[in-house]
C-alpha cells in the first residue's frame, strides 16, 4: 500500500474523528484507530505519537475550517442579527457536512471540559473568541442587545 504522507495523515484524522464520534476519546485506542485507517499502531505512531496529539488535530481541523469564518462574519459591517443569521448558515453549512459533530463536541464537554478547553488554547481558539466577544460587548454597552454572561452566549452558540 502505497499512500502518500499528507494523505495517510488525513485518513488517520478522519478514522480518529469518526472513532471518537461513535466511542468517544477515553475508549478510542490506538489500535482501533489504526485498525479504522488500516496501518498499523508502528505506522500510527509515526503520524501521532499520542491520542491526545490525534484528537487535536481532529478538533483543530473542525476549529481551522470554522473559527476564522465566523471571525469574518463578525468584522462584517452589517447588522449584528444579520451576522447572526450568516452565523447560522455557517453552522448548518458544517452540520450538514459533518452530521456527528455536535454529538461529539458535547460529548467531549460532558467528558472532560477541561480537556476541550486545554486543547482549544493550544489550537489558539481563545484569539477568535476574544473578538467575537469584543464585538458582543459593544453592541451590550450600545444597547442593542440585552447583557448576559458570555459564558451563556458561547454555550447557546455551541
Amino acid at each position: 500500500m502505497d499512500v502518500q504522507p499528507d494523505k495517510m495523515e488525513l485518513r488517520i484524522v478522519e478514522a480518529a474523528g469518526q472513532l471518537f464520534v461513535e466511542k468517544g476519546f477515553e475508549e478510542t485506542s490506538m489500535s482501533d484507530i489504526a485498525t479504522r485507517a488500516g496501518i498499523n499502531r508502528t505506522a500510527l505512531h509515526y503520524y501521532f505519537r499520542t491520542k491526545d496529539k490525534m484528537f487535536q488535530a481532529v478538533f483543530g481541523g473542525i476549529v481551522e475550517e470554522f473559527l476564522p469564518r465566523l471571525q469574518f462574519i463578525f468584522m462584517e459591517d452589517i447588522p449584528l442579527f444579520e451576522k447572526f443569521g450568516k452565523v447560522l448558515d455557517e453552522y448548518f453549512d458544517i452540520f450538514r457536512d459533518n452530521p456527528s459533530l455536535p454529538r461529539f463536541i458535547l460529548s467531549e464537554i460532558q467528558r472532560d471540559v477541561n480537556h476541550l478547553l486545554a486543547v482549544g488554547r493550544k489550537l489558539h481558539i481563545d484569539q477568535y473568541l476574544r473578538a467575537v466577544e469584543q464585538i458582543l460587548l459593544r453592541e451590550m454597552d450600545e444597547g442593542r442587545i440585552k447583557r448576559v454572561p458570555m459564558q451563556v452566549i458561547l454555550v447557546t452558540f455551541f
